[in-house]
């Protein structure tokens, strides 16, 4: 009988606790596949206007902003949510991409990690061929 057939027929306790199981010997062993970083979405980096205050050390509170396009109706409700906890508008402070990583790229190097994973579908015509723009990948 395979092992489909054996799970199958376990309670579902017993299916739950055989998860759990597996998961605890995959974290044991680490035996994950690396999957390389990539592109996955636009994103925004906004700052705080210092009359609205700064961070403990004195920094910039920056937020990050996400959608399919730099400053698609999508990011830019979520600049509106934010922007309620201000009395002053958020102003930009860079412009780059999220990778599968949870990592905030500016242009530069998100157009390196998307042409080292065949990410690009064209190019958009930007006088500067270094930088990566949505409209690249998709």
């Amino acid at each position: 009988m395979d092992i489909i057939n054996l799970i199958k027929q376990q309670t579902p306790e017993e299916r739950q606790a055989l998860f759990n199981e597996f998961i605890k010997l995959l974290n044991q062993k680490r035996e994950y596949i690396d999957i390389p970083e990539r592109i996955v979405c636009s994103a925004c980096q906004v700052f705080v206007d210092e009359r609205d205050g700064t961070s403990e050390n004195g920094d910039y509170i920056i937020h990050e902003v996400y959608g399919l396009r730099h400053y698609d109706p999508f990011m830019r409700k979520q600049i509106a949510e934010l922007e309620k906890n201000y009395k002053y508008p958020l102003l930009d402070f860079e412009q780059g991409f999220l990778t599968n990583k949870g990592r905030f790229v500016g242009r530069e190097d998100a157009m390196k990690i998307a042409q080292e994973q065949g990410q690009i579908i064209r190019l958009s015509g930007s006088p500067n061929a270094d930088i990566l723009f949505s409209e690249d990948l998709y």
